[in-house]
């Protein structure tokens, strides 16, 4: 015989379904399940009793306690017709505080007390999806609405307030002027969102934002992190501070867009069109440009380490002040652009004999941590940290700056003191910063200090500070043998 499920009592859309009606519980439960209970029955008018007896409306059975007992008492009531009480599951509970269609608009287009209530619902139907396509929410206040598992595609959502809600997937959706400042977690395909507010949204990792129009939009500070932007437009987008790395922008259209420090990282840019976008001081570490257009952009000051430049359009381009290490600048003509000169391509540190003996006197003890401070031209400081443990099985590298915190993937000791050093060619090393502890190397002491202060020199192709490499080796040695001071 098929189960009976309980009845859903009639409502009009918007009243409390449950106002009035009585719950008491069976079983063993926990407190906080009591308590999110006790939240969805109040939230639509309902009350929760200890009696079972003719008045009672609902009996929720949980296994343990006196479950089956309290189940036993309801039911004989309920033979001797002297009561009514639906006998359910807590699963059977949720389903019946499910909303649909009818109430959730009304919830949603309710003002704050009725958003107030839709949120302590939903909070029990996270896996039960809402499907609202093409429903009508424009100019709707949904600060900090819970939105997910909602289906929103082909919405009208135009100058509404989503700002901190949590979001899922929009496909088609009209945002046009809408608020997201700080929501949480969409995916936003062939969706509409010219001069929406997006300050601070947060993307789950490699989310997609395909074919999506962000003309004129404030995107600032926006973490997107290894986002699919294929097919999508930013012109004249505001996207400082933004986290873009490794994201997919091939032939995004970039064009008057503000990309001012944002980090850009690993990203590929292939045709991309950046046409008179500021990418000031922006992090491009990596990142793939060719046959990108950069037609009178901004790129001073900017982060080019390895990145692929090869055959992009530089006309009226800006490269003063820009870290060039190990850029590929093949096809590109350096008269067509201000500040650009190809001898910086080679300007980052070189691997030599100070760092291959730092390294090994690492790995030869059980933990070596050295640290060292730059000075740049602006009279900013940038701190670098390097951890080695365990015989050089871990290793830790990492710098912090006023634009950001990097962290190196170089695997080695040595590839990592060049490679922390690269993102500031102008800065100068205070050799006073040089700090250098060791747990069991076999260089000790003053020689350690030393030999550190060497490396990070080598590193930053700096000149030893006691006149060479070789001397520096031998007065190193040579403390060691004597011992420390």
């Amino acid at each position: 015989m098929a189960k009976k499920t309980a009845a859903r009592p009639a409502a009009k859309p918007g009243a409390l379904r449950f106002k009035g009606k009585t719950f008491a519980l069976a079983g063993t439960f926990y407190r906080w399940t009591k308590e999110r209970i006790t939240n969805l029955i109040q939230a639509e008018g309902g009350k929760l009793v200890t009696n079972i007896d003719d008045q009672l409306n609902y009996l929720v059975v949980r296994r343990g306690g006196t479950a089956q007992q309290d189940k036993k008492k309801a039911q004989q009531l309920n033979k001797s017709k002297t009561a009514s009480i639906q006998i359910v599951t807590e699963t059977d509970l949720y389903t019946l505080f499910y909303p649909d269609k009818d109430l959730a608009l009304a919830l949603l287009t309710g003002g704050p007390k009725a958003l107030k209530r839709w949120n302590t619902i939903r909070t029990y139907h996270q896996r039960n999806t809402l499907d609202l396509t093409g429903a009508d929410l424009h100019q709707a206040r949904l600060k900090e609405a819970n939105l997910s598992a909602v289906t929103l595609n082909q919405a009208d959502l135009r100058k509404a307030d989503l700002s901190r809600a949590t979001l899922e997937r929009l496909t088609g959706t009209q945002l046009d002027g809408a608020c997201l400042a700080g929501a949480r977690y969409p995916e936003l395909i062939d969706c509409s969102l010219k001069k929406a507010n997006l300050t601070g949204l947060q993307l789950r990792h490699r989310a997609s934002l395909e074919r999506s129009d962000f003309t004129g939009a404030n995107l600032k500070g926006i973490s997107a992190s290894g986002c699919n932007a294929t097919g999508a437009v930013f012109r004249k987008a505001d996207l400082t501070q933004a986290s873009l790395g490794a994201g997919i922008l091939a032939g995004v259209d970039f064009s008057g867009a503000d990309l001012k420090k944002a980090k850009l990282e690993q990203a590929d840019l292939t045709g991309a069109n950046l046409q008179r976008a500021s990418l000031r001081q922006a992090d491009l570490a990596g990142a793939k440009l060719p046959r990108a257009d950069l037609t009178g952009a901004d790129l001073r000051e900017t982060v080019l380490l390895d990145a692929d430049l090869s055959d992009a359009v530089i006309d009226g381009a800006n490269f003063t002040g820009a870290n060039l290490a190990g850029a590929n600048l093949t096809g590109l003509d350096p008269a067509r652009a201000k500040g650009l000169d190809p001898a910086r391509t080679t300007s980052a540190g070189k691997i030599g004999p100070n760092l291959r003996e730092l390294e090994q006197a690492g790995k030869a003890g059980n933990r070596l941590f050295t640290s060292a401070s730059l000075r740049l031209p602006d009279g900013t400081k940038v701190n670098l940290w390097l951890q080695y443990n365990r015989n050089g099985r871990y290793l830790h590298a990492w710098s912090r700056s006023d634009t950001g915190n990097y962290r190196s993937t170089a695997q080695t000791l040595q590839a990592a003191m060049v490679d922390l050093p690269r993102r500031w060619p102008e800065g100068d090393l205070d050799q006073n910063s040089v700090e250098v502890k060791g747990s069991k190397t076999t260089v000790t002491g003053k020689a350690l200090q030393r030999l550190a202060l060497a490396a990070w020199c080598e590193g930053l192709r700096r000149g030893h500070p006691h006149g060479g490499g070789d001397q520096g080796e031998r007065e190193g040695r040579q403390d060691q043998q004597e011992g420390p001071a």
